[in-house]
C-alpha cells in the first residue's frame, strides 16, 4: 500500500506539475521542495497511515520534478548543451536510486520486525529528501534569486530578465542586454 500510495502520487503531481509550472518555474520548486520536507518528516514515524501519506506527497513532489525539471533544463541551458544535461538529469535520477537502494542494504530483513524497530537507518532513509530540500532552500535564497528568463519575458518581468541576463551571459553594454532580451 505504501508503493501504491508513491504512485498514486506521481501521478497527482505530474498532472498537476504542468498547472503549477505556468505560474513560475522557481515558484514550483519552491512548492515541490516543501512537500519534499513535509513528506520527509511524517516518513520518519513509526506509524503506517504517516508513511502512506508522507509517501503520497512524496509522489506528488517527484511526480512535479518530472515535470518542472525537463522544462527548466529547456529554457535555461543553451541549446547545444542540451543533450549534455538531459542526460545528466536522467543520470543524476539514477545515481539518487541507487543510492537510496545502497541504504536499504544496512535494513534488517522484512521477517525480522524486531530487529526492524530496532534500527533508525529507516528514519535516516526517508529523511533524506529533506536534508536535500534543505539544501535546494540555500541555493534558491542565495543564488537563483529568479525564474528563468524565459518566464520572466513572458510574463512582462523585463527588469528581472535583465538582471537573470546579466548573470547568465556576458554583456558589456546595454544594446547588447536589451538585444538578447528581444
Amino acid at each position: 500500500m505504501i508503493n501504491v500510495a508513491t504512485m498514486i502520487g506521481v501521478t497527482v503531481g505530474a498532472i498537476s506539475g504542468g498547472e503549477l509550472i505556468s505560474s513560475g518555474r522557481r515558484r514550483t520548486l519552491l512548492i515541490a521542495n516543501f512537500l519534499a520536507v513535509i513528506s520527509s518528516v511524517l516518513c520518519v514515524f513509526l506509524n503506517f497511515w504517516s508513511i502512506c501519506i508522507g509517501k503520497f506527497l512524496f509522489g506528488i513532489c517527484a511526480g512535479i520534478f518530472q515535470v518542472a525539471a525537463p522544462k527548466i533544463i529547456n529554457e535555461v541551458v543553451p541549446v547545444y548543451k542540451l543533450k549534455f544535461f538531459g542526460l545528466l538529469t536522467n543520470v543524476y535520477l539514477c545515481l539518487a536510486v541507487t543510492i537510496a537502494m545502497a541504504m536499504g542494504l544496512g535494513l534488517p530483513k522484512v521477517d525480522q520486525v524486531e530487529e526492524m524497530k530496532e534500527t533508525d537507518l529507516w528514519r535516516y532513509i526517508f529523511g533524506m529528501p529533506a536534508a536535500i530540500a534543505l539544501l535546494f532552500y540555500i541555493c534558491v535564497f542565495t543564488i537563483l534569486k529568479y525564474d528563468t528568463v524565459s518566464y520572466l519575458i513572458g510574463h512582462g518581468k523585463d527588469e528581472e530578465a535583465l538582471i537573470m541576463i546579466e548573470r547568465i551571459y556576458i554583456c558589456d553594454t546595454e544594446e547588447k542586454k536589451h538585444e538578447i532580451l528581444a
